[in-house]
């Protein structure tokens, strides 16, 4: 489980481990607690970095200068977290203002 007390900070559980195994290695973590745990701090430091809400609450958070990239539901629960290949293009092709 994250760090919010004890529950879970990742969005839908299920879709953890997936998410762990696709993308830990961008930020050499070797456990889902550590990765879930990066990914809610990431989402906490939010105001450092540039972020976009599209139209359903989703708030997407990119740090240019590390290239991490975070997309958390309305309740700050982390969908997803990671590198993308195309760095700041990516950010900029996504949705919301």
């Amino acid at each position: 489980m994250g760090s919010a007390g004890g529950k879970s900070t990742w969005a839908n559980p299920d879709t953890l481990k997936d998410h762990f195994d696709r993308h830990s290695k961008d930020f050499d973590i070797t456990d889902e607690l550590t990765y879930e745990n990066c990914a809610h701090q990431f989402y906490l430091s939010r105001d450092k970095y540039q972020t976009k809400i599209d139209n359903d609450g989703v708030l997407r958070v990119y740090d240019d200068m590390s290239n991490t990239f975070g997309v958390y539901n309305s309740k700050g629960e982390t969908m997803t977290f990671f590198k993308p290949r195309h760095g700041q293009r990516y950010f900029d092709s996504q949705p919301g203002k």
